[in-house]
């Protein structure tokens, strides 16, 4: 155990702190008839203690419940044993045991680290007692039966408290993300692309290294789309110049307008777009398909060559 730690168990006993959610005397260890249930009880209660959450929490052996110093009054079991016994917890926790002397006595001690977050904890596997999945919670100085409310609550707050998702959305997001590398990511300097905007937010990345290009899509109507001035990009309408795509070199750089946050197309128009890097690129719109305005869902078809 860690020096905070065993610290902090002589701190607690010296102080005579009273019993609460972190903290639990017990006159003596665990007899053998009745050990594993109630270790696991005990144990369970206090991972589960809402009003603890993310305390480090302590069960003391050999103090009696008014907090007198008695000490174990034989050796105590080895951490082996009781590593067993926590093996039946779901999910499995971390807990060390052991013994230290304080004031010429041997005490005892189970120290439930407040690392311990996949709330809620319950039996993971039927014992003598219980049944697989009773669960546990303590509430100040007592323990009780685990309700379902107080597991709901337990189970938003891991969610809540880890930064993590319930796996079955965090399938969903991988599925998303592999679709959208796959559909919406083309490393070539020119080609040809289809995207659904409503589907990935309008975001479609080209071209690699010095040369790509983060365009954000939008569809503006039937035969009309949009591209945004976002992502480290910026972009300039060139309207009704649609001959230009076979002769770049007429179009005057000084001369388009960057300003807007938004190029808004048709099918005579083309949009030059300039990254943070000074790469250049040209593309144009041949297909807007609205949704709202009677098509079956938005699209839009676009070419694009990134400008050497």
């Amino acid at each position: 155990m860690s020096l905070p730690a065993e610290e902090m168990i002589r701190t607690l006993i010296t102080q005579k702190a009273n019993e609460k959610a972190t903290l639990d005397y017990k006159v003596e260890e665990y007899g053998p008839g009745k050990r594993k249930d109630e270790v696991l009880k005990d144990t369970i209660a206090m991972l589960n203690s809402i009003e603890a959450l993310k305390e480090d929490k302590y069960i003391i052996l050999g103090v009696s419940d008014n907090k007198h110093l008695v000490g174990l009054k034989t050796d105590m079991r080895d951490d082996n044993e009781y590593q067993a016994i926590f093996d039946s917890i779901n999910p499995r926790p971390s807990i060390e045991t052991g013994t230290i002397e304080i004031e010429y006595e041997l005490v005892g001690y189970i120290y439930i680290k407040k690392e311990n977050n996949e709330w809620p904890y319950e039996i993971g596997k039927d014992t003598d007692k219980y049944t697989s999945g009773t669960s546990f919670i303590r509430i100040g100085s007592t323990t009780s039966r685990m309700t379902q409310q107080q597991r709901d609550e337990l189970t938003l707050k891991k969610y809540e408290s880890n930064g993590i998702h319930h796996p079955l959305f965090q399938e969903i997001e991988k599925q998303n993300i592999i679709k959208d590398k796959i559909s919406y990511t083309d490393e070539r300097d020119e080609g040809v692309a289809r995207l659904n905007p409503s589907l990935n937010n309008g975001k479609y990345t080209l071209g690699k290294g010095l040369n790509e290009f983060v365009l954000k899509f939008q569809v503006a109507g039937n035969d009309k789309a949009r591209v945004y001035n976002d992502n480290m990009i910026k972009v300039a309408r060139i309207k009704g110049e649609i001959t230009l795509w076979y002769e770049v070199d007429k179009i005057k750089l000084g001369k388009l307008d960057f300003s807007n946050r938004i190029a808004e197309c048709t099918y005579d128009d083309l949009v030059y777009i300039v990254n943070n890097k000074g790469a250049k690129m040209l593309l144009k719109i041949t297909q807007a398909d609205s949704e709202s305005h009677g098509r079956p869902e938005d699209n839009i078809i676009f070419e694009w060559k990134i400008l050497t």
